[in-house]
């Protein structure tokens, strides 16, 4: 119905959800909430001195990151991932002793 009406300027089915959500919960403000950019973790100057540093280095090795499946992931492993890579290898190893 709302595609027939507004075309190709309707909205999306989760966005109709979330509409709905706050005027649900009695916030009837359409305006635009304000929204920052996120901090810098880096200032400019600190992440080119760790580039000049070893010219060699690639910058998504700088920030500690691999691509994975098309995205950027943090290289480094969290303690759950790494105790659930270390279970899913014993277990991987044991059923190959018994094969």
């Amino acid at each position: 119905m709302l595609l027939e009406a507004f075309g190709e300027h309707a909205l999306g089915k989760t966005q109709c959800f979330e509409w709905f959500k706050r005027f649900k919960s009695g916030d009837f403000d359409v305006r635009n909430e304000e929204r920052g950019r996120p901090t810098k973790k880096f200032e400019d100057a600190d992440l080119q001195a760790l580039l000049d540093e070893d010219k060699h280095n690639n910058w998504r090795i700088t920030m500690g990151k691999i691509q994975k499946v098309g995205k950027w992931v943090p290289h480094q492993l969290n303690e759950r991932q790494q105790e659930n890579r270390k279970t899913s290898c014993e277990i991987l190893q044991r059923g190959y002793i018994f094969m």
